[in-house]
């Protein structure tokens, strides 16, 4: 939109503006030209006189198009020139979405993978199991060695600023209003009634287990870092993992806070792991459950991280 001389709109003499897409030889393969809403003006007066203020109007446009194939598109938004004078526009939340028919979407925020968390947490144990696929590990050199497990499909996302897992909300679980939240140790509890039966396998060494392996994968690519402000600022703390971690398979939850019997169960060797201390809580993780003789995946009914964590919380200085 234009603006008069002393800066503000000029909202008799709105220029269009253009919205198109390009493919990757720069041909346009859809153009659309839009005008501006204008805002209302509202008069107040001052010590100089009336002066008219104009309040932003934010207006969702929508462009469809269709592409021949599979490759690189470029959008790109032009202001039209009026009068000889170069117009502007304000352009916020471009968002690029499959057209099945509905209306748009509300706008999602991404990472810089390109990523968005939603909430999308199982209802069931049946849709939580689905969402896990069993793999089958080999060894180079060694055909059929290997072993079996069960991989999550999709990574999971905590997020403290939001404070929320995939979404989810954590603010009954995490320390509100403090900042810089780091791993100091972590425990898994698988819940199931009946999750490990040592009836195919009757020997000392499956009745005196009471785990299950799992592994861990912290996925902390240019997470966000909230600060004493607030404002979360990106750094990389690449890959972390726990590997062949000891699960308990305790056959219900562990409560918060911990009873004695809970407070036992994390204290046993190998429970506890501390490899992903220092990292940040924020990032994605993918879990692994390993196969075993004693396992009966149909019964596991949920995933329990217990996370013992640290962080900083505001000081403020009195007033002298």
């Amino acid at each position: 939109m234009r603006s008069t001389p002393t800066g503000q709109p000029d909202h008799l003499n709105a220029s269009s503006y253009r919205a198109a897409v390009f493919d990757e030889a720069g041909v346009p393969i859809s153009l659309n030209v839009y005008t501006p809403a204008l805002s209302t003006p509202q008069t107040i007066l001052t010590l100089d006189g009336p002066v008219e203020i104009y309040t932003a109007v934010d207006t969702l446009r929508t462009v469809k198009f269709s592409v021949p194939q599979s490759g690189r598109y470029r959008i790109g938004f032009a202001p039209a020139r009026q009068s000889g004078v170069d117009g502007s526009v304000l352009i916020a939340q471009p968002q690029v979405e499959r057209d099945d028919g509905k209306a748009p979407v509300p706008y999602q925020s991404t990472d810089s993978a390109g990523l968005t968390a939603q909430s999308n947490c199982a209802s069931s144990p049946q849709e939580l199991r689905s969402r896990f696929t069993r793999r089958c590990e080999t060894t180079a050199g060694k055909p059929g060695f290997g072993r079996c497990f069960y991989e999550a499909n999709q990574t999971f996302v905590l997020d403290t600023q939001a404070l929320s897992v995939n979404g989810t909300s954590l603010a009954d679980k995490l320390a509100a209003e403090n900042f810089n939240y780091r791993h100091v140790d972590l425990a898994v509890n698988l819940v199931g009634t009946g999750l490990r039966s040592c009836d195919e396998n009757p020997t000392p060494d499956c009745y005196a287990n009471g785990t299950l392996e799992y592994d861990i994968v912290h996925e902390a690519n240019q997470v966000g870092i909230v600060g004493y402000d607030r404002e979360a600022r990106r750094f990389d703390f690449g890959e972390g993992a726990i590997r062949h971690g000891k699960a308990l398979t305790a056959e219900r939850y562990l409560t918060l806070p911990l009873s004695g019997a809970d407070t036992s169960l994390l204290s046993g060797t190998g429970i506890t792991k501390t490899e992903l201390r220092g990292r940040p809580l924020d990032g994605r993780y993918r879990v692994r459950i390993y196969e075993s003789p004693a396992l009966r995946w149909s019964n596991l009914e949920d995933i329990q991280l217990m996370i013992r964590y640290r962080y900083w919380s505001r000081v403020t200085s009195p007033t002298p």
